[in-house]
């Protein structure tokens, strides 16, 4: 079953009824862009794809962010305040990456 997509520029709000979907925004774990976005987003499903704090080898590797390589701390603290998880699977991972595919609904209040 195919999906319909749509490329958004920086800032843009995606249609109406639609899913926010950040992949490996902030490169080695460092950057705005994945705030900004999750910030900028007023819908109600957001999706992440990528190491997120608890599933990577910075929790237990020298020379890895205990948050990640894929969204940095400031992203992962806005998300997981405004959003709460309802789903996650794991992915194929190139090696020294833990990513995971998580799909996440607004709190409500």
């Amino acid at each position: 079953r195919g999906a319909d997509a749509e490329a958004l520029e920086p800032g843009a709000q995606p249609s109406a009824g639609r899913t926010l979907v950040l992949l490996w925004p902030d490169s080695q774990g460092r950057g705005a862009a994945g705030l900004a976005a999750a910030e900028a987003y007023g819908g109600g499903q957001l999706a992440t794809i990528g190491e997120w704090r608890g599933r990577t080898y910075g929790a237990y590797a020298d020379g890895f962010s205990a948050h990640g390589q894929s969204f940095a701390a400031e992203c992962q603290d806005y998300v997981d305040g405004a959003f709460e998880v309802r789903g996650e699977t794991p992915l194929p991972n190139w090696p020294l990456a833990r990513d995971v595919l998580r799909v996440w609904g607004r709190r409500s209040g």
